[in-house]
């Protein structure tokens, strides 16, 4: 069956930003995993008309699969399942298992049910019925000749694990095939300029070839329809190749993976340490290293010395290389580096010095940043010039520091 879906997220609370509409994202990706094309994301209030007339309008457009969020609640504004039956001319009917399943939750925290919980005990006459383990909620699906209706809970707790349980295997039955997805991380680079190297390749019919920014990194994602993992990478094989050949210089990393994670991974290959010495980004490196699962196997210590006389008495930095190139110089960077590894244990250390603004330092613009990895006495030193504010420039530093020192264990021999 070729579906086409709509996602309608109920809930007066999400139009107004109270709550942060997470479900439409959990629910689009999950489909994707399965084959099924998600068409439209609509939030709607607490309003009988206005829900029945994005029913309406869903399918008058032409989807044939409605998976609603919210508004099953024991309260007068939840409609969900009220505007459902109406629209089929379906009548509410009570649900016994349901209702033992509410009258055990609503126990286990007071004496009492009351008219309201016992509303979500009656489902539309004729549905397949949803146990909610997390909740009191039923879920409910209705198969009304070539329509499919799923109401779902709107807590993410009690969707999420609706959904993975019941949802997804009721919906792979109906669907034939999946998609299938690898995703190529880029740095270096920007969205525009990629744009115009790879615009051709956008137009692919059969494969889906997208970028997108992401929170450090540029991520090229590679798409096609398929019916299982095996053909999926066969299809696509072509395209990767062809992008690689055009801006594999840019491609760090594959997959959907943390820069720190592929560090970590690099320097357990080796048993080697690392250890920091940071004085522009003050924290941030060994910070997002340690969350890392394990980092601590191979993190041995960080020094932040942001003056310099720190730099002097924690990391012996000349007096003389400090007076002649300044904090922030590449000279300044390979003596820290130097520095961190002749005061600890470590094979690998990264250190850190800029000007993050928003006033220039020692005649350097903002943005203006040294970073320098060394591996068992050998330094390689990095600049960059990187723009936004101040916070802006730490984190692209931390970023470009991890990926830099990555990089450089990637292509070491073991």
């Amino acid at each position: 069956m070729d579906l086409r879906c709509e996602i309608i997220c109920v809930g007066t609370e999400l139009l107004l930003g109270d709550i942060v509409n997470t479900n439409s994202h959990f629910i689009t990706k999950s489909l994707a995993e399965i084959g099924i094309d998600v068409y439209y994301h609509t939030v709607v209030g607490d309003n009988f008309e206005r829900l029945t007339r994005a029913i309406e309008n869903s399918f008058n457009r032409g989807m044939n699969l409605i998976i609603t969020s919210g508004g099953l609640g024991p309260t007068d504004d939840d409609i969900t399942k009220e505007c459902i039956s109406k629209y089929f001319n379906l009548n509410l009917v009570s649900h016994e298992e349901s209702l033992k399943n509410i009258e055990k939750f609503v126990k286990s925290s007071r004496d009492n049910l009351t008219d309201a919980n016992l509303k979500q005990g009656y489902v539309p006459e004729g549905s397949i019925v949803m146990k909610n383990l997390k909740g009191t909620a039923p879920g409910i699906i209705i198969e009304n000749e070539d329509k499919i209706v799923i109401n779902l809970p709107g807590p993410p707790s009690e969707l999420y694990d609706m959904f993975n349980n019941l949802v997804k295997p009721y919906l792979k039955n109906k669907s034939e095939c999946k998609y299938y997805s690898e995703f190529l991380r880029l740095y270096g680079t920007n969205e525009g300029d990629i744009n115009g190297i790879l615009s051709d390749l956008f137009e692919n019919s059969v494969q889906t070839l997208a970028p997108y920014v992401g929170k450090d990194d540029l991520v090229l994602r590679i798409t096609t329809k398929c019916r299982n993992d095996e053909e999926g990478r066969d299809v696509i094989s072509k395209l990767k190749e062809e992008v690689y050949k055009r801006v594999g210089k840019f491609i760090y990393a594959e997959g959907e993976v943390n820069v720190e994670e592929l560090l970590y991974m690099e320097l357990k290959k080796r048993n080697f340490k690392i250890s920091f010495g940071e004085s522009l980004t003050a924290g941030m490196l060994s910070s997002r290293f340690v969350n890392v699962s394990g980092a601590s196997e191979f993190f041995e210590e960080s020094f932040i010395t942001y003056s310099n006389e720190s730099k002097m008495k924690n990391l012996s930095v000349n007096f003389e290389t400090l007076e002649r190139f300044g904090a922030v110089s590449s000279d300044t960077a390979k003596e820290m580096a130097i520095g961190v590894l002749n005061r600890t244990s470590s094979q690998v250390s990264i250190s850190t010095t800029g000007v993050a603004g928003p006033n220039e330092s020692e005649g350097k613009k903002p943005g203006v940043v040294y970073i320098a990895v060394c591996v068992l006495g050998e330094v390689y030193v990095k600049e960059l010039n990187i723009i936004g504010d101040r916070m802006r420039i730490r984190e692209r530093a931390t970023f470009d520091a991890l990926v830099f020192a990555y990089e450089i264990l990637k292509n070491m021999k073991i």
